[in-house]
């Protein structure tokens, strides 16, 4: 079975399933027959309250499509990079073959040849166009897509009104106004942070950058 750790943001779900099998032929309208074969899946603990249920369906399901296993380990975020990267280094055998991971991992995984490309595979299974353009663009590196849409969080911004009436500001609606509004609490409020980021939570101000 050929390796595919592929991406998934904090936010996505890799689309490896496909690559169960190694070309054969099945039964079923000449899909790929994965009978006798296993789909090793890594899933991050957390992500949601209780995965068990929904992946024992998709397991299910999988094997009456395909006739091949899904086995489920479940990985906890705070040693999950290193955990891949461990595995990448010790070849195509230690990686899982679909992964969950974090939208920021994607560069690094992809730089170093850790995920499969699976442009094609989205655009033939006609999947490209129904994805939503700012989460498909997290698992697309240089052009091409090594992550499909998994799971998305959406963040708040939140403002002390007081400060803001002080200053007579708005609300920033787009970036150029989050920015020009930094700017001047910075001037305005010099012992304030204007934009500040929780500590250990880097992931959040990624998207700004």
């Amino acid at each position: 079975m050929r390796k595919h750790v592929i991406g998934a943001l904090v936010v996505t779900m890799a689309l490896g399933l496909s690559a169960c099998g190694s070309g054969d032929s099945g039964g079923d309208g000449g899909e790929t027959s994965g009978k006798g074969k296993t789909l090793t899946v890594w899933i991050m603990e957390g992500t949601n309250p209780d995965p068990k249920p929904f992946f024992n369906e998709v397991a299910a399901a999988f094997k009456k499509k395909t006739g091949a296993t899904v086995k489920v380990e479940y990985q906890q975020w705070a040693t999950a990079q290193k955990k891949f990267t461990t595995a990448i280094e010790g070849g195509p055998s230690q990686v899982p073959d679909v992964a969950e991971v974090g939208t920021t991992w994607i560069p690094q995984f992809a730089e170093t040849g850790g995920l499969v490309d699976v442009t094609d595979k989205v655009k033939d299974s006609g999947l490209n166009d129904d994805l939503v353009e700012g989460l498909a663009d997290a698992g697309t590196l240089d052009g091409k897509q090594y992550g499909m849409p998994w799971y998305a969080g959406v963040r708040g911004l939140l403002y002390r009104k007081d400060i803001f009436e002080k200053h007579n500001l708005k609300a920033p609606t787009t970036w150029k106004e989050l920015r020009d509004t930094a700017l001047v609490l910075k001037e305005k409020e010099p012992g304030m942070i204007s934009f500040p980021v929780a500590g250990g939570a880097e992931m959040f101000a990624t998207p700004f950058v």
